[in-house]
Protein backbone atom coordinates (compact mmCIF):
# COMPACT_ATOMS: atom_id res chain seq x y z
CA UNK A 1 0.00 0.00 0.00
CA UNK A 2 1.55 3.31 -1.11
CA UNK A 3 0.54 6.53 0.67
CA UNK A 4 -1.32 9.05 -1.49
CA UNK A 5 1.24 11.68 -2.55
CA UNK A 6 -1.33 14.49 -2.37
CA UNK A 7 -1.66 14.11 1.38
CA UNK A 8 0.76 13.77 4.24
CA UNK A 9 -0.69 11.63 7.02
CA UNK A 10 -4.20 12.75 6.20
CA UNK A 11 -3.27 16.43 6.14
CA UNK A 12 -3.91 18.47 3.04
CA UNK A 13 -1.06 19.67 0.84
CA UNK A 14 -1.59 23.15 2.28
CA UNK A 15 -1.06 21.80 5.79
CA UNK A 16 2.17 20.17 4.66
CA UNK A 17 3.34 23.52 3.33
CA UNK A 18 3.26 24.89 6.86
CA UNK A 19 5.31 21.86 7.97
CA UNK A 20 7.87 22.60 5.27
CA UNK A 21 8.14 26.22 6.36
CA UNK A 22 8.41 25.27 10.05
CA UNK A 23 11.30 22.94 9.35
CA UNK A 24 13.47 25.94 8.40
CA UNK A 25 14.24 24.65 4.92
CA UNK A 26 15.71 21.35 6.11
CA UNK A 27 13.51 19.42 3.69
CA UNK A 28 13.23 19.83 -0.04
CA UNK A 29 9.69 19.24 -1.26
CA UNK A 30 9.65 17.19 -4.46
CA UNK A 31 6.97 15.90 -6.76
CA UNK A 32 6.68 12.18 -6.03
CA UNK A 33 7.69 9.93 -8.91
CA UNK A 34 9.03 12.69 -11.13
CA UNK A 35 12.45 14.31 -11.15
CA UNK A 36 11.83 16.68 -14.07
CA UNK A 37 8.59 18.30 -12.92
CA UNK A 38 8.69 21.28 -10.58
CA UNK A 39 8.00 20.63 -6.91
CA UNK A 40 4.53 21.34 -5.62
CA UNK A 41 4.40 23.77 -2.71
CA UNK A 42 4.64 21.75 0.47
CA UNK A 43 4.54 18.34 -1.18
CA UNK A 44 6.93 15.86 0.35
CA UNK A 45 7.72 12.57 -1.34
CA UNK A 46 8.36 9.54 0.83
CA UNK A 47 10.02 6.22 0.32
CA UNK A 48 11.45 3.58 2.61
CA UNK A 49 15.03 4.79 2.08
CA UNK A 50 14.35 8.26 3.47
CA UNK A 51 15.31 9.32 6.96
CA UNK A 52 14.04 12.48 8.60
CA UNK A 53 15.98 15.60 7.62
CA UNK A 54 14.70 17.38 10.74
CA UNK A 55 13.89 16.08 14.23
CA UNK A 56 10.31 17.32 14.00
CA UNK A 57 9.77 15.03 10.99
CA UNK A 58 10.68 11.74 12.73
CA UNK A 59 7.13 11.05 13.90
CA UNK A 60 5.77 11.81 10.44
CA UNK A 61 8.23 9.52 8.65
CA UNK A 62 7.51 6.75 11.16
CA UNK A 63 3.79 7.11 10.47
CA UNK A 64 4.51 6.90 6.73
CA UNK A 65 6.40 3.62 7.31
CA UNK A 66 3.47 2.27 9.35
CA UNK A 67 0.98 3.32 6.69
CA UNK A 68 3.09 1.56 4.04
CA UNK A 69 3.22 -1.45 6.42
CA UNK A 70 7.00 -1.50 6.02
CA UNK A 71 8.79 -3.03 9.03
CA UNK A 72 12.25 -2.25 7.57
CA UNK A 73 11.43 1.43 7.06
CA UNK A 74 9.93 1.72 10.55
CA UNK A 75 12.96 0.02 12.10
CA UNK A 76 15.33 2.29 10.15
CA UNK A 77 13.78 5.30 11.91
CA UNK A 78 15.47 4.13 15.15
CA UNK A 79 19.10 4.33 16.28
CA UNK A 80 20.68 0.85 16.68
CA UNK A 81 21.02 1.53 20.44
CA UNK A 82 17.50 2.95 20.84
CA UNK A 83 14.96 2.09 23.52
CA UNK A 84 11.17 2.09 23.15
CA UNK A 85 8.45 1.47 25.71
CA UNK A 86 6.03 -1.08 24.30
CA UNK A 87 2.30 -0.36 24.43
CA UNK A 88 0.02 -2.79 26.32
CA UNK A 89 -2.68 -2.72 23.62
CA UNK A 90 -0.18 -3.78 20.93
CA UNK A 91 2.50 -5.79 22.73
CA UNK A 92 0.67 -7.17 25.77
CA UNK A 93 2.85 -5.33 28.27
CA UNK A 94 4.61 -2.02 28.84
CA UNK A 95 8.14 -3.40 28.83
CA UNK A 96 11.13 -1.62 27.32
CA UNK A 97 12.57 -2.97 24.06
CA UNK A 98 16.23 -2.13 23.43
CA UNK A 99 18.60 -2.36 20.49
CA UNK A 100 18.04 -3.19 16.84
CA UNK A 101 16.42 -6.60 17.44
CA UNK A 102 14.07 -5.27 20.11
CA UNK A 103 13.08 -2.31 17.94
CA UNK A 104 12.42 -4.57 14.95
CA UNK A 105 10.14 -6.87 17.01
CA UNK A 106 8.29 -3.84 18.36
CA UNK A 107 7.80 -2.37 14.87
CA UNK A 108 6.65 -5.77 13.53
CA UNK A 109 3.91 -5.89 16.19
CA UNK A 110 2.65 -2.46 15.13
CA UNK A 111 2.79 -3.39 11.43
CA UNK A 112 0.90 -6.60 12.30
CA UNK A 113 -2.11 -4.39 13.01
CA UNK A 114 -2.21 -3.43 9.30
CA UNK A 115 -2.23 0.12 10.61
CA UNK A 116 -3.10 3.54 9.39
CA UNK A 117 -1.34 6.03 11.66
CA UNK A 118 -2.11 9.72 12.01
CA UNK A 119 0.30 11.84 14.04
CA UNK A 120 1.07 15.40 15.01
CA UNK A 121 4.27 16.64 16.63
CA UNK A 122 3.24 19.32 19.12
CA UNK A 123 6.69 20.73 19.85
CA UNK A 124 10.37 20.10 19.25
CA UNK A 125 13.31 21.23 21.40
CA UNK A 126 16.79 20.77 19.94
CA UNK A 127 20.14 20.85 21.75
CA UNK A 128 23.12 19.93 19.59
CA UNK A 129 22.70 16.42 18.22
CA UNK A 130 19.69 15.60 20.41
CA UNK A 131 16.07 16.70 20.26
CA UNK A 132 12.96 16.09 22.32
CA UNK A 133 9.51 15.97 20.78
CA UNK A 134 6.01 15.61 22.14
CA UNK A 135 3.54 13.88 19.85
CA UNK A 136 -0.04 12.74 19.66
CA UNK A 137 -0.82 9.71 17.54
CA UNK A 138 -3.69 7.47 16.53
CA UNK A 139 -3.45 4.05 14.91
CA UNK A 140 -6.46 2.37 13.39
CA UNK A 141 -5.97 -1.25 12.39
CA UNK A 142 -7.06 -4.84 12.95
CA UNK A 143 -6.31 -7.00 15.98
CA UNK A 144 -5.20 -10.64 15.73
CA UNK A 145 -8.82 -11.76 15.31
CA UNK A 146 -9.45 -9.26 12.50
CA UNK A 147 -11.55 -6.92 14.63
CA UNK A 148 -11.12 -3.15 14.24
CA UNK A 149 -8.82 -1.67 16.86
CA UNK A 150 -7.74 1.84 17.75
CA UNK A 151 -4.66 2.89 19.75
CA UNK A 152 -4.35 6.58 20.71
CA UNK A 153 -1.65 8.10 22.89
CA UNK A 154 0.47 11.19 23.57
CA UNK A 155 4.16 10.36 23.24
CA UNK A 156 7.49 11.79 24.33
CA UNK A 157 10.50 11.10 22.15
CA UNK A 158 14.21 11.80 22.19
CA UNK A 159 15.88 11.91 18.76
CA UNK A 160 19.53 11.74 17.79
CA UNK A 161 21.19 13.37 14.82
CA UNK A 162 23.33 11.00 12.77
CA UNK A 163 26.65 11.81 11.07
CA UNK A 164 24.85 12.23 7.72
CA UNK A 165 22.62 14.96 9.20
CA UNK A 166 19.44 12.87 9.42
CA UNK A 167 17.52 12.25 12.62
CA UNK A 168 16.29 9.01 14.23
CA UNK A 169 14.51 7.99 17.42
CA UNK A 170 16.83 7.31 20.36
CA UNK A 171 14.30 7.02 23.23
CA UNK A 172 10.60 6.58 22.49
CA UNK A 173 7.88 6.56 25.14
CA UNK A 174 4.70 6.31 23.05
CA UNK A 175 2.37 7.10 25.96
CA UNK A 176 4.76 9.11 28.15
CA UNK A 177 2.70 12.31 27.86
CA UNK A 178 -0.78 10.81 28.16
CA UNK A 179 -3.08 13.26 29.96
CA UNK A 180 -4.27 10.65 32.48
CA UNK A 181 -0.80 10.75 34.03
CA UNK A 182 -1.32 14.38 35.00
CA UNK A 183 -2.24 15.42 38.53
CA UNK A 184 -4.17 18.56 39.43
CA UNK A 185 -1.11 19.86 41.24
CA UNK A 186 2.12 18.20 42.39
CA UNK A 187 2.37 17.38 46.09
CA UNK A 188 4.18 19.88 48.26
CA UNK A 189 7.95 19.55 48.17
CA UNK A 190 9.70 19.75 51.51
Amino acid sequence: MTPDRRTFLGASVGATASLASRSNGLITPTRAGSSDSPPLRGEISWNADVRAAAAELCNLWLARAFNAQDVDAATAMYHPDASIVEVDQVHGSATVARGADGIRKTMAAYIGLKPHMDVVTHHTTISGDFAMTRSQWLIRGKDRDGNPTKVHHHGMEVHRKLADGTWVFFIDHPFGADPDWAVKAPPATE
